[in-house]
């Protein structure tokens, strides 16, 4: 039979979960860096290769060669794709080990009631009345 089901269930017929690591998240099946890479990538590849299918239809090329170019522009924008993929990913890294937290300044001592010292009103000088 094609369809294996899995050797370790429970005894109320439900698959165990999966282990969970000390930090209390579930450990990621990829690296992440990978993975952004790789969905940048074939996000890329697929927008091009939608855009040649309706380019080769809009031309009247046909079925076979619109198909082809479609693939060799997918196939080629998958390998750019995976070098912006990393460089984005590199970028982010450095940007996000330059970050720092923002480091706690003791306030100045206060001077009492007023922070800033009271303006001294102007005396005008009185007119000949």
């Amino acid at each position: 039979m094609w369809l294996r089901l899995p050797a370790a269930v429970n005894s109320s017929g439900r698959m165990p979960l999966p282990p969970v690591s000390s930090s209390g998240r579930m450990p990621l099946p990829r690296e992440t860096k990978e993975a952004m890479a790789r969905r940048m990538a074939a996000a890329l590849s697929m927008i091009v290769f939608a855009v040649c299918l309706l380019a080769g239809l809009n031309a009247g090329n046909p079925p076979a060669t619109i198909l082809y170019k479609a693939l060799v522009a997918m196939m080629g924008t998958l390998f750019i794709g995976l070098a912006v993929g990393v460089m984005a990913q590199k970028m982010l890294d450095e940007n996000i080990k330059g970050l720092k937290p923002p480091e706690t300044q003791p306030e100045a001592p206060d001077k009492g009631p007023h922070k800033n010292p009271p303006i001294k009103e102007a005396k005008t000088p009185r007119g000949d009345r």
